[in-house]
């Protein structure tokens, strides 16, 4: 649980800062961004994550007070601890706050926080491997904001286009109209050169090995499959994302990322591993990609989890 800070220390700088804040000072500015960034991260964020972003104790602390006098009023943010990890997450006057004012305060259960924190996580391991892969010209990155929504909002308004026009791919670019929209996108910036390509192709992403593959840059969505939603749901879901890869062209894979032999066996069901009809997905154990540890499943066919071990010398 974030905990207030003893009189004394953090707690005068807390008073600066509110003080600021009543001044529609500096106060006011660095309250603000830290709403705006737990809003883009979905409403949900880490207090490491945010600390480490730059946001002071402070700040937090003033964002879980209630301002003024009245303490009936709402904060901010409110904060727990859920399955072992420090969050906090918006509250219905943030969210109005940011432009949004239909959103409402959704606090993260026992049961969803895994699935709501895994963006997150996720993004840590992948600075991770930045911090490798970019010695070799190869950049990381994972949006899970206005950019991943814009996207799938491109998406949809082509799916219009489609389905005004008629004809065999109407129906197909109706299921854009689900807004397919992943937990994230990670976006890998290759070198374009010959052999980093050929390698990319080869060990990370074979189904690409075709006339049609992307330059430089490439699109992957990722799919964080927690719960145990049945083999049906699976199968639209992942039909939508096949036209989002073909038709949409919003990606250029799929990541499932799981954590149970039940959600595996109901994707395979679904024909996750079915690269004839369905090419462009694969499947990454949310253990090796950061995400907590869970039995060993034997399912990753995603390369990135060996090449950054490769990199850090492990085997």
């Amino acid at each position: 649980m974030f905990t207030r800070a003893p009189e004394g220390s953090p707690m005068d700088a807390l008073e600066r800062i509110l003080s600021a804040k009543r001044m529609e000072d500096d106060g006011e500015r660095l309250l603000a961004d830290l709403i705006a960034d737990v809003a883009s991260a979905g409403g949900v964020a880490l207090i490491d994550d945010l600390l480490a972003a730059g946001h002071a104790r402070a700040v937090l602390a003033a964002a879980l007070e209630p301002e003024g006098a009245d303490k009936r009023t709402r904060p901010w943010l409110r904060c727990a601890v859920v399955n072992e990890v420090e969050l906090v997450w918006a509250t219905t006057k943030a969210w109005s706050q940011v432009g949004q004012p239909n959103r409402r305060e959704s606090p993260p259960g026992s049961r969803t926080a895994r699935h709501r924190v895994a963006p997150s996580l996720l993004d840590r391991w992948v600075r991770e491997a930045n911090a490798l892969t970019q010695q070799q010209d190869i950049l990381l990155s994972l949006d899970r904001g206005a950019g991943l929504r814009a996207i799938c909002e491109e998406m949809t308004q082509r799916a219009w286009g489609y389905m005004r026009q008629g004809g065999p791919m109407a129906q197909e670019a109706s299921l854009l109209l689900t807004r397919p929209v992943p937990d994230a996108l990670l976006v890998e910036s290759w070198p374009d050169e010959p052999t980093a390509m050929s390698w990319r192709e080869g060990a990370l992403y074979p189904h690409l090995g075709c006339d049609d593959r992307p330059g430089s840059e490439l699109a992957v969505a990722v799919e964080v499959q927690f719960a145990d939603s049945g083999t049906a749901l699976l199968s639209q879901r992942l039909r939508a994302h096949d036209v989002a890869m073909r038709i949409g062209r919003g990606w250029h894979a799929t990541l499932w990322v799981i954590d149970s032999q039940e959600v595996m066996a109901r994707l395979t069901r679904a024909g996750v591993y079915d690269h004839t009809l369905h090419p462009g997905h694969y499947v990454v154990e949310a253990r090796e990609v950061g995400l907590g540890e869970h039995a060993p499943l034997g399912t990753t066919n995603w390369g990135w989890p060996s090449a950054v071990n490769q990199m850090m010398g492990r085997h």
